[in-house]
């Protein structure tokens, strides 16, 4: 019964190399495909978008057809520098700054009119100012982050992202908004507002929001799953890619603030986004020096990374230690201290390029995207402020990413097959050299009971000669053995014209007393005549002993033939016993590996692997309880053609 659900378990998981290789990358195209599925559905889903001018202050939106689009609103509204107006002030003197003539301060305020048909609810989507905002649609207020002051002492800072319902009275909207930023001297910048029907509006929130927090989220469970490769021994280029991954997910910052508590002080969350965006650049160069450490020079990555870590470390204790305006002065300069960090990536990224191979062109092309995109988000930063928080990093991270768990699926696959490879390897030779092993112990026996009851030397002598030649034979094993591991030759070389008679006849004459030892007869059908095959002679010798040796063990005080027979250029050989044969349910399985009732389960396939190298065929017959027959073709040996002159 053991014998039997031993079968059964290999039997159930002798599943094709081909599947057992490919799960990682099976997972990973369902991934990608879920994933990018998602995008694409949120970006054709996506309501489209409708640019409208301003003249003197006003967004005339009445011919917008809101049941079709969403409208973007032009960012140039009247300015008022340096005030906070509520909707009253306006009635006084104050003067709007041209919109050439802008520039940002510590605090200010917007205002425009929206002439819209009135009967429908609206709504408009947008980021509140940097780092206070108070708004304002027809003299209400409607929002308010933080606290807009014009002092810095009753100045709280907050950021938020809203959706505001606007429902007008008349055929005009007069919408106002204060901010104030007593962290930075160019604050405040308007960012871009999403207007339309209020269901609209809503959905086109939703479809960003969503888009985002799945990103951030899918990088979250990427940094968490790698670690567990790292410790399972896949390497500390899965902790490097689990830390960058982390840090990417924490730099989008609607999914930053969504994952932090409401009750943190916003300073905090403003401390930790500001050291993350260092941090990101920091654990890419260690991914790529962990993946690839020759690509650089040790002692130059090395200092480096601890150059860069250690100013990162104390940039960090003095943002957490001084005031949070102060902090905001020191951190923008400091982004130089990654300069160095980004030189080596994108020098290894290069010579990626030049001499990786396709996984390792597939990493380059994700850190290529991830850098550019950052560096044009940083280029636009000051002119365009929207990029801080829509900018084109989240798509580069996702390009990123994608590339390199794809890389990673391909490596890890790779590795897998090559570790399988490696498995068959060491189980191939311990099962092969285990038979020569037993012909050697068999003659080294027989000539030690010839030596102690003083029989013929000369049969002592046939047994020494075989053992001898068996250890030649197993010399020959492990040389071809090491060729073939190390790319040298293949199972298909060193085949020539070769006397199978002859090799019948000494296999047989070697297996004798082994047979002889378990009461099994030899008996032999081989022609005189049989013409040579093209092959190698310890490979079809090595088919012999592996069937020999498993026609011996199933059976005993029986007969065990060799026959040979040939017509239409074909020598078929057969291998017949008289021993306890196989059962039904496991005869469809036998070539397969690891399928066996005693034994390791290698020697079928590896005969019938060598039989195939010769271009030949194997099968097998077998009748429970009467014995079993396994058949096997070589081709006729033909001399090649001589072309004549």
């Amino acid at each position: 019964m053991a014998a039997k659900t031993s079968v059964i378990n290999k039997l159930k998981y002798s599943l094709p190399d081909s599947f057992q290789a490919g799960r990682m990358v099976i997972a990973i195209i369902l991934t990608a495909v879920v994933t990018l599925g998602f995008i694409t559905l949120s970006l054709l889903r996506r309501i489209p978008e409708i640019a409208i001018p301003i003249e003197n202050g006003v967004i005339d939106l009445i011919p917008v057809d809101f049941g079709a689009a969403v409208v973007s609103l032009p960012l140039d509204w009247e300015y008022y520098p340096g005030v906070l107006l509520n909707p009253d002030d306006f009635n006084n003197e104050y003067i709007a700054i041209p919109p050439e003539d802008v520039q940002i301060g510590q605090m200010g305020t917007y205002r425009t009119v929206l002439r819209i048909k009135p009967g429908e609810v609206y709504a408009m989507n947008a980021w509140s100012l940097d780092y206070a905002t108070r708004i304002f649609t027809d003299g209400i207020e409607v929002l308010n982050v933080g606290t807009a002051a014009a002092d810095a002492d009753d100045f709280e800072p907050r950021v938020k992202k809203y959706v505001l319902p606007v429902i007008p009275r008349t055929d005009s909207v007069e919408i106002i908004i204060q901010y104030a930023d007593h962290i930075h001297y160019n604050g405040g910048a308007m960012r871009k507002i999403v207007f339309g029907l209020s269901d609209k509006v809503n959905d086109y929130a939703q479809d960003i929001y969503g888009l985002s927090i799945m990103l951030g989220g899918a990088m979250l469970l990427v940094a968490i799953f790698n670690p567990v490769l790292f410790v399972g021994g896949h390497g500390f280029s899965n902790l490097a890619f689990a830390l960058t991954c982390f840090f990417f997910a924490e730099r989008n910052q609607q999914f930053f603030l969504s994952m932090m508590p409401s009750e943190i002080p916003w300073g905090i969350s403003y401390r930790l986004m500001h050291i993350d965006n260092i941090c990101c650049v920091l654990v890419l160069l260690l991914l790529i020096y962990s993946m690839y450490p020759s690509l650089l020079p040790r002692r130059a990555a090395i200092s480096t990374m601890a150059g860069s870590a250690a100013a990162a470390s104390g940039l960090t204790i003095a943002v957490f230690s001084l005031p949070i305006s102060m902090a905001a002065r020191l951190i923008r300069p400091s982004y130089l201290i990654i300069v160095p960090a980004v030189v080596c990536i994108c020098w290894a990224s290069g010579k990626l390029f030049i001499i990786g191979r396709i996984i390792d062109r597939i990493m380059a092309a994700g850190f290529a995207v991830l850098i550019i995109t950052l560096s044009l988000d940083i280029l636009f930063q000051r002119p365009t402020p929207d990029v801080t928080r829509n900018g084109l990093g989240l798509f580069g991270v996702l390009a990123f990413v994608a590339c390199e768990i794809f890389a990673f699926g391909l490596e890890n696959t790779e590795l897998e097959r090559l570790n399988k490879l490696k498995i068959e390897f060491l189980q191939n030779m311990s099962h092969e050299l285990r038979t020569p092993l037993t012909v050697i112990s068999t003659d080294i026996l027989n000539a030690s009971d010839q030596l102690d009851f003083e029989m013929d030397k000369e049969d002592m002598r046939e047994s020494l000669e075989n053992a001898q030649r068996e250890i030649m034979r197993m010399a020959r094993m492990i040389d071809r053995a090491i060729e073939i591991s190390t790319g040298q030759t293949s199972n298909n070389e060193h085949m020539e014209p070769l006397d199978i008679a002859a090799v019948l006849h000494g296999c047989a004459e070697t297996y004798r007393p082994i047979l002889e030892r378990r009461g099994n007869s030899m008996r032999l059908e081989i022609p005189e005549s049989l013409p040579a095959v093209r092959g190698n002679e310890d490979m079809l010798f090595q088919v012999l002993s592996n069937l020999l040796s498993n026609a011996n063990r199933h059976t005993k005080n029986g007969e065990i033939a060799i026959c040979a027979t040939m017509a239409d250029g074909v020598i078929t050989v057969t291998v017949h016993d008289t021993g306890e044969g196989i059962n039904p349910v496991y005869l469809p399985h036998i070539f397969e590996r690891g399928v066996s009732l005693y034994g390791t389960g290698y020697g079928l396939p590896i005969c019938k692997s060598i039989v195939e190298a010769h271009q030949g065929k194997i099968s097998i017959k077998s009748e429970y309880a009467k014995g079993t027959a396994v058949t096997f073709t070589l081709a006729v040996y033909q001399e090649p053609e001589v072309e004549r002159l």
